[in-house]
């Protein structure tokens, strides 16, 4: 009853962020009725509710045993093999789920630290406690202004970088990919990274099933080449955003739909 009261407060008093949920339901799910997308929207506050209760006891400094316990992890094989290359790997993951627990599990899991690609929260005393967090769980964050040289100096040492890839990307800085239906731009650091220097890639994504956590990693990304670099840039990225589609598709309320994807579609520059 707690959740539910809460969750409605919090429907009511995010007004900004609810009509860019709405929105983006709306093109994401052109098919569903006004009231199953109003029921899925409601549902995403109530994930994104569960996920913030669940880590304030972690941000406090908590002992995340019991957290962890209701992880499981398949395909860390895929990552472990990776390595072997000597190249350092890049995991290519989303907002989806419970990303955050990611370098948890790796640093429990595979004894290595995982350097993730962010951006500063517009709250600095939020952001202070999230990093503290972050580097307790044996992550270390770069922050994603000017990123590429510290990216490139990781991979050389063989080390893991995490990349979120699921939010837009500037036209000049991106590449158009179809995601639900509506071309839209990406991010395409991993692309670029992989193709000019054969750097591993390995999707991963994290959700909820019941009480579970389940983090799936992928085999490592297999790409034929065209030998058209903007061609196989924009191969690439779709390949990896078909995954994280499909995953959305299984499992909507999960997605952070508080992002403002489609941009262009607003101002009708592209079209589906």
């Amino acid at each position: 009853m707690q959740s539910k009261i809460m969750v409605s407060l919090l429907r009511g008093l995010d007004r900004r962020h609810r009509r860019v949920v709405g929105r983006n339901l709306h093109l994401a799910f052109p098919d569903k009725s006004e009231a199953k997308r109003k029921k899925l929207e409601i549902a995403v506050y109530r994930h994104f509710f569960g996920v913030i209760q669940e880590l304030s006891p972690l941000l406090a400094g908590k002992d995340p045993d019991s957290f962890l316990s209701r992880i499981v992890t398949t395909g860390m094989e895929h990552v472990e093999k990776a390595l072997q290359k000597g190249k350092g790997v890049l995991l290519a993951s989303a907002h989806f789920g419970n990303w955050e627990c990611i370098p948890l599990v790796f640093s429990r899991q595979l004894g290595r630290k995982v350097f993730s690609i962010a951006r500063p929260l517009d709250n600095p005393r939020l952001e202070g406690k999230l990093c503290r967090f972050r580097e307790r769980a044996g992550s270390q964050v770069i922050y994603k202004k000017r990123s590429l040289r510290r990216i490139l100096e990781l991979l050389r040492a063989n080390e893991i970088v995490a990349i979120l890839i699921d939010q837009h990307a500037v036209a000049r800085e991106g590449t158009l990919i179809d995601f639900f239906g509506h071309q839209t731009y990406a991010n395409t650091t991993i692309a670029q990274i992989h193709l000019k220097l054969d750097i591993p890639v390995v999707p991963l994504l994290v959700h909820y099933e019941n009480n579970r956590i389940l983090i799936e990693i992928e085999p490592e990304l297999s790409y034929l080449k065209k030998n058209e670099l903007d061609e196989d840039i924009r191969g690439v990225t779709q390949s990896l955003y078909n995954l994280i589609e499909e995953k959305i598709r299984r499992f909507p309320e999960q997605w952070l739909w508080f992002h403002d994807r489609w941009k262009e579609s607003k101002r009708g520059d592209l079209h589906a």
